[in-house]
């Protein structure tokens, strides 16, 4: 009996370590690689957070976070709205492009994506609309600062 013990632990060890590497392959595999070139949504999108969201590319899942922005929590009043604002504006089709100034992650694993609709910037128009502040990174950086400074100018949004 020891020896079937024995060889079920192993059989179960090696089953576990096959699936925690799959897991670890897929993680990365379900979002396109660097450098795969701008991708055109015209499905749903599932908004998660005003930053984030979950889209399909090539029939998969992908968790996608918007480069440039800081935004209020989804559990906030601010960050509700945020959120209804940033389903408006992937309504229609979006495009998401790489940023060459960011990586291509995030720390949560989520694709890092410079985010359009009709060739303007979403992070730009999240913060003119006073949802979204400047973290500081990438392309649309500039233009996210000033978008934000004209809605906390003009009281627009919540983020003060």
């Amino acid at each position: 009996m020891s020896a079937c013990g024995d060889a079920c632990r192993l059989a179960a060890v090696v089953v576990l370590a096959c699936v925690i590497g799959l897991q670890s392959r897929v993680t990365h595999a379900q979002a396109p690689p660097p450098g795969h070139g701008p991708i055109t949504v015209n499905g749903f999108v599932r908004v998660i957070e005003a930053d984030t969201f979950e889209v399909r590319v090539e029939g998969r899942r992908v968790g996608v976070r918007i480069v440039g922005i800081r935004v209020a929590p989804g559990n906030t009043e601010c960050g509700l709205r945020a959120m209804n604002v940033l389903q408006g504006l992937v309504e229609g089709g979006i495009v998401l492009e790489d940023d060459p100034l960011v990586p291509t992650f995030d720390a949560q694993k989520l694709r890092l994506y410079r985010v359009t609709r009709n060739s303007v910037s979403v992070a730009v128009e999240l913060a003119h609309a006073g949802f979204a502040e400047s973290d500081q990174r990438g392309t649309d950086r500039d233009l996210i600062v000033a978008a934000a400074a004209e809605a906390r100018a003009s009281r627009r949004g919540c983020v003060r």
